[in-house]
């Protein structure tokens, strides 16, 4: 047990590493987006946020395959190899049959909002965008199963360089047209289509990559060419299945925002919105990086399981261990990370995109995207406590047990945001986004998937709810003290306050980092 949880806390450690890596390109990108031109950061936005299907498939293909694949997987080791090389093969087959799927999706999406862009130009290049985007999303998704490799072999630190290489790639993808190819003739379509370029390549060679360092341990790592069988594509599907609800209702949520916000309010609400959501996805990307390959360590474990047929009660008492610190990690990130960009968020976007707003023509929105922002932020934080749960069910091949509980609130939220922009338009803002994702995202997560998960893991849900008391009363420290020294440095300049609450923050997070990893498996 000992060893298991010192490779899960490389696991979290090799996470963290990838986030900040992630965080700090994806600023960085929003900023030069922003200042290559409105209208070309708002085609960006759509295609990219509102038709991102790449994610949402590669997300939904991995959650089916990494259950599948990891039950013939023990400590790195394939324990059935000839199983696991007919199931990989299976997974490739599945995977570039969903390429396919997206890439018709994507056309169609394109048909819909590309038709109606400010200039000819503009159209031509986001046409060029998209089916770059298309190509690039082939790749990704048909290389899929290899990243799978990667996760359920215990390779966690190698899986995560690659994700990081792939968030390097946007970035030069962008960086490259804008500070590189510097002809005074080049306009917001040239931009946006070389941009498109530069980022599809790169992405592409990165996966490739991957796939190669996926077999390289060895041939039983390898697919075995040989006709699938049935009953293998047939689970496979099934898993996707369920766990399509959980990928499909949180795309619903941000991907159908982006475009009713679209619709509705234009070029000013997209641009709020677009920046409230990178906002909001740092709470999440620093949740998901916590439980990124948690599913892969409760396949394995449930592999052994089953092998055991059933009769392993140290296993239990192993995976509510491993859950518990889960949960208490996501808790520290989720509550501290919540304090600084609450306390934080006019000071964030104005140093962040201020000076950008200002020269559009949109100073005015820098409040209006904070209180934006926070209302997001405190909903996702709602289900970034769920996270780890989650998806501990989903690699025991458990996600039917909560992803129906998922798809009412994403379409609630798609029926209340039309209702509310048709029949009151006048009354309809970005305001009204934020505001009906919080409360729908604080009744499926705070009252009902607690619930369910504690019936799944066959335990109280004061057990599993437990281990974030502490983070939460770290975080109330943390936001007492943070208070305190604001009011201490009030006669200073004002970033002054702002590194007192950094600071606050800091401590607070590395203690509850600390006293959880510090824990004792045993």
């Amino acid at each position: 047990m000992n060893a298991l949880f010192r490779a899960e806390r490389g696991r979290i450690l090799s996470n963290y590493a990838q986030l900040f890596g992630g965080l700090l390109i994806g600023l960085l990108v929003t900023r030069m987006l922003l200042g290559a031109g409105e209208q070309l950061f708002g085609v960006y936005i759509t295609i990219t946020v509102g038709m991102g299907v790449s994610i949402m498939l590669t997300e939904l293909m991995r959650m089916g395959f990494v259950p599948v694949l990891g039950a013939s997987v023990f400590q790195g080791k394939v324990v059935d190899i000839p199983e696991f090389r007919d199931d990989l093969f299976a997974a490739f087959v599945i995977s570039i049959c969903a390429a396919i799927l997206g890439a018709g999706t994507m056309v169609l999406l394109g048909v819909w909002l590309l038709s109606d862009l400010a200039s000819p130009a503009l159209e031509r290049a986001a046409w060029t965008f998209l089916w770059l985007r298309i190509a690039m999303m082939g790749a990704i998704v048909s290389l899929t199963p290899a990243m799978a490799v990667l996760l359920v072999s215990g390779r966690q630190p190698l899986f995560n360089f690659f994700l990081f290489l792939e968030r390097l790639s946007e970035f030069a993808g962008v960086a490259i047209p804008l500070w590189l190819l510097t002809g005074a003739n080049y306009s917001e379509a040239d931009r946006l289509a070389q941009i498109g370029i530069g980022i599809a390549a790169l992405t592409v060679a990165t996966y490739l990559v991957a796939t190669v360092a996926a077999f390289a341990p060895g041939p039983e790592f390898r697919p075995r060419l040989r006709m699938p069988r049935p009953s293998v594509i047939r689970l496979m599907l099934k898993r996707i299945g369920w766990s399509s609800l959980q990928t499909i209702s949180m795309n619903m949520y941000v991907r159908l925002d982006v475009l009713i916000v679209a619709a509705f309010l234009g070029p000013v609400g997209t641009v709020a919105l677009g920046v409230a959501i990178r906002l909001m996805g740092y709470v999440r990307q620093a949740t998901i990086g916590l439980v990124n390959g948690l599913d892969a360590t409760f396949a394995n474990l449930h592999g052994q399981k089953r092998r055991k047929r059933g009769q392993d009660d140290e296993g239990r008492e192993t995976s509510l261990r491993l859950l518990a610190m889960s949960t208490s990690l996501q808790g520290g990130v989720v509550f501290q990370l919540g304090v600084l960009l609450l306390m934080l968020r006019e000071d964030i976007v104005q140093l962040w995109i201020g000076d950008l707003l200002g020269g559009a023509g949109l100073a005015s929105s820098v409040n209006e995207i904070a209180a934006l922002s926070s209302l997001m932020i405190i909903g996702i934080g709602f289900r970034s406590l769920n996270l780890g749960w989650m998806t501990a069910m989903t690699g025991s091949g458990n996600a039917r047990h909560f992803t129906p509980w998922l798809l009412p609130g994403a379409l609630g939220n798609v029926v209340i945001l039309l209702a509310w922009a048709y029949l009151w338009p006048k009354t309809f803002s970005v305001m009204s986004v934020g505001w009906v994702f919080l409360a729908l995202q604080a009744i499926t997560h705070v009252f009902i998937i607690p619930i369910v998960s504690a019936r799944s893991f066959n335990c109280k849900v004061l057990h599993l709810v437990r281990p974030l008391l502490l983070p939460l009363i770290l975080a109330a420290v943390t936001c007492g003290v943070a208070l305190g020294l604001k009011a201490l440095l009030a006669d200073l300049p004002k970033g002054w306050n702002a590194v007192g609450v950094v600071i606050a923050v800091s401590a607070g997070f590395a203690l509850s980092l600390l006293m959880t990893l510090r824990q004792r498996p045993t």
